[in-house]
């Protein structure tokens, strides 16, 4: 898992969270983008607004899903800013091995047998 810092961490533990959590959960379905509604959490795109964080930079992953997206993160393999890697509308193709670009849908769909028991 990610190695976050102090600062997050704090963040993460703090009522400004809870209540953010809370607001970005009135107004957003807690579905994963794989479409799992099963252990849910809130995953940040990004952290350049940690603190002030607009609806943008939070995205729902099941507990699945986020592993896979922070190990990505920690072997380098993916970018810490997600923004393109979930909107499909500025996507640019992820590559995680070279000369094959693959779309987030068709990556979570090729590693949820990794899921299954």
């Amino acid at each position: 898992m990610a190695n976050h810092s102090t600062v997050y961490q704090k963040y993460m533990r703090s009522n400004r969270w809870a209540k953010r959590k809370a607001r970005f959960a009135e107004s957003h379905p807690r579905v994963c983008k794989c479409g799992s509604t099963d252990k849910i959490e809130l995953h940040h795109k990004t952290y350049a607004r940690l603190g002030s964080e607009p609806d943008d930079d939070l995205v729902w992953l099941c507990r699945s899903c986020h592993v896979i997206v922070e190990q990505l993160i920690d072997e380098g393999r993916l970018s810490r800013d997600l923004h393109d890697f979930f909107d499909p509308a500025r996507a640019q193709p992820y590559q995680p091995i070279p000369h094959q670009p693959i779309r987030y849908k068709d990556w979570r769909a090729e590693r949820r047998k990794d899921f299954v028991s």
